[in-house]
């Protein structure tokens, strides 16, 4: 049994009476038309445009303006208060001094109130969002008018100066903090 092949036809070459596009001649002859325009437009508006010679700053006139306008600044403001400065003496209102203030006693130790929520899931969230800050937290249980309340405490802090680092980094994260002083246990 003989296998059949394929056979293939050669093209048919378009023969001279073929039917062209007159469309396309037309096509060409407006494109390049269009671009000559274009491009003697462009360069017409180059030549023509009216040119516009830049005067040289003159610098002397700007310093001599700006020296003038320093000076008035200058006599218009009242310096007295550096002179009164160091007599005055500023008075403090008590109630807004925090206790951290004041000297460490011995036997208190420092917290944190970072929170205080009646439900245990609110107080484990809250507990959560400090432990992605690099914080250490611990929830304390506290009863007040028999209803248990759970408290989210930090520390204890051995100085002011990182409670203050803890209270700041709070601060800048949307947290309320609250300083508490407790008596060592022990």
């Amino acid at each position: 049994m003989a296998k059949s092949q394929a056979i293939r036809k050669p093209l048919r070459k378009p023969s001279g009476n073929s039917i062209r596009n007159p469309a396309m001649g037309s096509t060409r002859i407006a494109f390049a038309t269009g671009m000559l325009l274009g491009i003697i437009i462009a360069c017409a508006g180059f030549l023509l445009w009216p040119k516009v010679a830049e005067a040289p700053p003159n610098l002397q006139a700007v310093e001599d303006m700006a020296g003038q306008a320093s000076q008035r600044v200058t006599e218009s403001i009242d310096w007295s208060f550096y002179d009164l400065f160091p007599k005055a003496e500023v008075a403090t209102v008590g109630g807004y001094q925090q206790p951290m203030a004041a000297e460490r006693e011995p036997n208190r130790e420092y917290f944190l109130q970072v929170g205080s929520f009646p439900r245990l899931d609110d107080a484990d969230e809250r507990r959560a969002e400090l432990l992605l800050l690099g914080l250490s937290p611990s929830v304390e249980n506290k009863v007040i008018e028999q209803r248990t309340w759970h408290r989210i405490m930090l520390g204890p802090f051995e100085s002011d100066v990182e409670l203050n680092r803890v209270q700041a980094i709070l601060a800048a994260n949307d947290f309320e903090s609250m300083p508490i002083a407790k008596a060592k246990e022990g």
